[in-house]
Formats: structure tokens, C-alpha cells, sequence
């Protein structure tokens, strides 16, 4: 069993978590209108995940280890969303 040497307070642990937790069900109602078809505004998604992502780069390196699964699922909806996208705009160019 490993130790963190330098842990994060506990309290800025659970609020970058909760960060987490956020962006991934913002995720996933993104992922849910994509995939029927709704148009959403993605304006500030990005800064939004970069900005958590940098919150999870600062935490002391065991305190951001725990976080891996579920920034893992962050990484695999974006993606799934970006292709839904790229299709739904594929098909609409090919339609002019």
C-alpha cells in the first residue's frame, strides 16, 4: 500500500471530485441531445474542462491518481460526442 506523501486537504479533494462529477454529467446530457439530434451550444465546454483538468494537474500526485476512472470517462464521452458531431456535420454537408 502507497502513501501520499504531500496529500491535498480534504475539502479541495472533494471539490475538484465534485468538479468531476459535474463535468461528467454535463457530459453526458450533451452526449444524450447529440445523439438524438438536438443542436446544443457548446460554447465554454472547453475552458470549462481545461479549467477542471487544470484543478486535477495541481492536486498532489496520489490525490489526482484516484480521480483517473473517472476523468477516463470524461475523455471517452468527449470523444464520443466529437464523432457524433462530425457525422451530423458530414451528413449535413453532404446534403448541400
Amino acid at each position: 500500500m502507497s502513501t501520499n506523501p504531500n496529500p491535498a486537504p480534504v475539502d479541495r479533494v472533494s471539490e475538484v471530485r465534485q468538479a468531476v462529477v459535474s463535468l461528467g454529467v454535463l457530459l453526458a446530457e450533451v452526449q444524450a441531445n447529440v445523439d438524438t439530434g438536438i443542436d446544443i451550444d457548446l460554447a465554454g465546454l472547453a475552458e470549462t474542462t481545461a479549467a477542471i483538468c487544470n484543478e486535477v494537474e495541481a492536486l498532489p500526485a496520489g490525490d489526482a491518481r484516484t480521480m483517473v476512472a473517472e476523468l477516463s470517462v470524461l475523455v471517452e464521452t468527449c470523444e464520443a460526442i466529437a464523432s457524433t458531431v462530425a457525422q451530423r456535420l458530414a451528413g449535413q454537408a453532404a446534403t448541400l
